[in-house]
């Protein structure tokens, strides 16, 4: 089976908040992150680098703050007193870690069910999820279903990542942002090529993590 994934670039905030997360990756000794662990537990400064090696996120868990962040002025739904809005917030909602990690690992996650893999079933999952003020994931919703199957897959896998996160800031309070994920599942051996959003937002959603592009061989599922 074969997973391509398309990352979009996304930006990072500028001001840290207290946050706390795990970490699988040995930091150091791959090209995602770099920092030290104390009792299996991330200490001091922390920097995170996209698929490339630059530089993402400086975070310093001693204190509890950003040291450095990409810009992002980009617009979200932000859940305010008048409901969901699409605003630019003070302060965007960050994954607190590598993006391009957590994109990585999703991607190799993601299985194709073998149901809708037999059964030729080829289309698009979009999912949503709230990243609430305190920077936890909520609220995982199927918006555009493909097949049972292939939701729960998409809902499982997305489940197991992105959880760890610095909320969204608006007029001066940490406040739920909105996320969407694409996922296509496609039955061939040589998928096309994945093309880049036009912008990052899912067509007719909103801030789009990016699209994951499943594909199946039925041939080799079926020996």
């Amino acid at each position: 089976m074969l997973i391509r994934l398309f990352i979009p670039l996304l930006g990072l905030m500028l001001c840290g908040g207290r946050v706390s997360a795990q970490h699988a990756l040995k930091p150091g000794r791959n090209k995602y992150e770099r920092g030290t662990l104390r009792d299996k537990r991330p200490v001091g400064r922390w920097d995170y680098f996209d698929e490339h090696g630059q530089p993402e996120l400086t975070f310093d868990y001693d204190s509890s703050r950003i040291v450095f962040a990409r810009p992002d002025t980009a617009r979200y739904w932000l859940q305010t007193t008048s409901g969901w809005q699409l605003l630019r917030p003070a302060r965007a909602p960050r994954l607190l870690g590598s993006f391009a990690h957590d994109m990585a690992q999703l991607a190799r996650g993601l299985r194709y069910p073998p149901q809708s893999l037999l059964g030729g079933r080829e289309g698009r999952v979009v999912i949503s999820f709230v990243v609430g003020p305190d920077g936890q994931t909520r609220n995982f919703l199927i918006e555009q279903s493909l097949a049972p199957d292939c939701d729960q897959e998409v809902w499982r896998a997305l489940s197991q990542h992105f959880y760890a996160w610095i909320p969204a800031v608006h007029l001066g309070q940490p406040v739920a942002a909105k996320y969407y994920l694409l996922a296509t599942f496609r039955i061939g051996d040589s998928p096309a090529p994945v093309k880049p959003l036009p912008q990052p937002q899912a067509p007719g959603y909103g801030h789009c993590l990016g699209e994951v592009v499943v594909t199946g061989n039925v041939h080799l599922q079926a020996r």
